[in-house]
């Protein structure tokens, strides 16, 4: 029943199948690894200085400038699709799919151009690369976009050089200019394929053995075919070395300096083991373990949804390739085959593995070091996959076309797995980004100018610090087009050790730049904040709450006094292209309203506010969260509601009677001596046992 019904698919599939029925297949199973949960994708890491340049107004001078250190033309990406997409996550992370769809769809045509019969290896080869587990860029699309737009610039360039060597005439001529000038284009915008420019003779060589009859007239064949196109990584390299150097603004210097020289001539035989090393480990990862990534012990979640959908989807993708495949397959019998020289076209695809890395290795790079070196696999994974494909299919056999199917889509099911699932992580982060942004602006409206926010800790995993800072720019509303900016955000143990020991010098001067940014206050401006979803709601460190349980020591040492002049209450808008609009009002909301009540001594405006979070059915998640409850109704001199809060306070959280008394003690400091008061302090002694509790 079940091999009557696929029969009849695919003799449907057949008639209707071919390269845009793959076209299509592919556009599917991407969109939905990367797409599916799309509404729920924001910005990460450097997406954020993009966005950040975007909204603050800059130049189109200004981005040039900014990226002028290592990448300048990378800004034209930014300033072409700046005003088409905007500052909405949604648009680019759609762009991002379709722009990688199309440049796989290039590199298809240019294998299918060389051997039009090998529909099989080739389209597989598509598919994996299209999901190819190394990368994950796809979901940080916005600092991807000059790595997609490069990829695309150059699959485009090496299939028209195909077409070059396959025509005559006068078109020819036409078909390598053009060439030639996208990959200029593609190695100037960002250097991850460079080193493919190099990868380009190996495609020559194997057109040019084909069409001669010694090794000889296929070197002089291919060289004389490489030539113009030689041009493209002798233009890179001029620009490298030579150019982008005397480019930079003064004070300034090129980023990713090429260490390998340096040290060769240091140390040449450590050296090259170390890049033997580096290499082989690359090579190993690109090609073999990036496909355990997926079934990795800890991906294993049986009881997780993400999982299960994940494989469910996953292999529902691998069973709409096959069937699409083998119809395309079938369609493709009986074509003439071309002359293969399997050793050579396998050479290829380790060749270009071998110069793809070459940007990465040279500047001391690789892909296994770093959260973020993934990225350096763009310039390897088309040929790792490559030979993946080559030797799976070698090992099953040219004959064994339904064993071939089966083997590739397993490994597009588990690459699609973990792209699933890694967007899942991705939208989690963007939710906790967005309840830490929203939360902030919920407590902090405004900022003085020169203000920052200081942190103990980096409180997003997919963001950094510096990143952070571009964001609280958009947030407080820094003037358009200034290079010198109103706000930051700093790491206070790695980027700001000085805050500790702000007791000291609480007027020291706060200064950093990043690119052509910069940033110039004191001490004194410092709001500083904490952080951590399953603990509470984000906390501005005010003095009042020293003493809060379940703390770091870095985190003990962040309450301040003198922040609150630097909070403002006229409020700021908070850019909702870019973050959405204001999520439900929970907890955290009403806590962070009435904690800046407190703060500004409006203590009716405190009281409003719990009532409106108790009506709703909404409580305190964290002990200290009471606290400006607690002193409301102490300054209303309602004892005992303020007695009763303590007790719950004391009772949701451990270690709270530090806190706790020291609240009581301040405010009994400050208010009226009164029988009332002085009762209800007596009855909590038994549970906080205030004279001995340390302080």
């Amino acid at each position: 029943m079940v091999t009557t019904t696929l029969d009849w698919m695919l003799k449907k599939l057949e008639a209707r199948g071919g390269f845009w029925l793959y076209a299509g297949t592919l556009l599917t199973v991407m969109f939905l690894a990367y797409g599916a949960q799309v509404w729920r994708l924001g910005y990460y890491y450097d997406d954020w200085e993009g966005i950040f340049l975007y909204k603050l107004n800059f130049s189109a001078a200004q981005i040039w400038q900014y990226f002028l250190t290592d990448r300048p033309f990378s800004a034209l990406v930014h300033i072409l699709y700046n005003p088409l997409f905007g500052a909405a996550p949604l648009g680019w992370h759609v762009w991002g799919i379709v722009l990688n769809w199309a440049a796989i769809l290039l590199i298809v045509r240019t294998l299918l151009s060389i051997w039009p019969e090998q529909v099989t290896p080739i389209g597989w080869i598509g598919l994996l690369a299209a999901l190819y587990p190394g990368l994950t860029r796809q979901f940080v699309i916005k600092t991807s976009m000059p790595h997609y737009t490069s990829l695309l610039l150059f699959a485009l360039s090496v299939l028209l050089m195909v077409k070059a060597y396959q025509t005559a005439g006068q078109r020819k001529g036409w078909l390598v200019s053009t060439s030639v000038a996208l990959g200029v284009m593609q190695v100037l915008i960002i250097e991850y394929f460079s080193g493919l420019e190099l990868a380009r003779f190996f495609v020559l060589l194997y057109l040019a053995r084909r069409d001669s009859a010694t090794w000889a007239q296929t070197l002089g064949r291919a060289i004389q075919n490489y030539l113009p196109y030689g041009l493209i990584f002798g233009v890179f390299v001029v620009y490298r070395f030579a150019l982008l150097p005397a480019m930079q603004l003064e004070g300034m210097a090129a980023d990713h300096e090429v260490s390998i020289i340096s040290q060769l001539l240091a140390n040449p035989g450590g050296t090259l083991m170390a890049y033997a090393n580096r290499i082989a480990q690359d090579v190993w990862y690109a090609i073999v373990y990036v496909w355990t990534l997926a079934i990795q012990p800890q991906e294993i979640e049986f009881n997780s949804k993400s999982t299960l959908a994940a494989w469910g989807l996953g292999l529902a993708a691998g069973l709409a390739a096959t069937l699409a495949m083998e119809a395309w397959a079938r369609k493709a019998e009986g074509m003439k085959r071309s002359d293969a020289y399997p050793a050579l076209i396998f050479a290829t695809a380790l060749g270009a593995i071998l110069v793809g890395g070459l940007p990465a290795w040279m500047t001391g790079k690789q892909a296994l070091v770093g959260l973020w070196s993934g990225r350096f696999l763009f310039g390897q994974f088309l040929g790792a996959v490559s030979v993946t494909v080559l030797v799976v299919m070698w090992f099953i056999g040219r004959e064994r076309r339904a064993f071939a199917h089966l083997a590739m889509a397993l490994l597009l099911a588990n690459a699609f797995s973990l792209q699933f699932r890694t967007a899942n992580k991705y939208a989690l982060d963007w939710g906790i980004q967005r309840d830490f942004f929203w939360q902030l602006k919920w407590r902090v409206p405004a900022l003085e100018p020169r203000s920052f926010i200081v942190m103990a800790n980096t409180p997003l995993a997919l963001t950094v610090d510096y990143q952070l800072a571009f964001v609280i720019n958009m947030l407080y509303g820094s003037p358009p087009g200034q290079e010198t900016v109103d706000y930051w955000w700093f790491n206070a143990p790695n980027r700001l050790p000085g805050y500790f020991a702000r007791a000291e010098n609480p007027t020291q001067a706060v200064e950093i730049q990043f690119r052509t940014i910069r940033f110039a206050s004191d001490m004194s401006r410092a709001v500083p904040v904490l952080y951590r979803p399953s603990r509470g709601c984000l906390l501005v460190a005010d003095s009042v709450y020293t003493g809060a349980p379940l703390l770091s020591d870095a985190e003990q040492k962040m309450f301040a006094d003198a922040y609150a002049a630097n909070i403002l209450t006229d409020d700021v808008p908070v850019p909702r292209d870019v973050f959405g609009s204001e999520p439900p009002r929970g907890w955290c909301y009403y806590f962070q309203k009435a904690d800046l009540a407190r703060q500004n001594g409006q203590w009716d405006t405190v009281l409003e506010h719990w009532r409106t979070a108790q009506a709703a059915g909404l409580s305190p998640i964290y002990g200290p969260e009471y606290i400006p409850f607690i002193e409301a109704y102490a300054r209303q001199e309602d004892w005992d509601t303020a007695r009763q809060l303590t007790e719950a306070s004391f009772a949701l959280s451990e270690k709270m009677d530090v806190l706790l008394c020291n609240t009581w003690l301040r405010v009994r400091a400050s208010t009226p001596a009164s029988e009332a008061r002085e009762a209800d302090w007596e009855a909590l002694q038994p549970t906080l046992n205030c004279i001995n509790a340390r302080r």
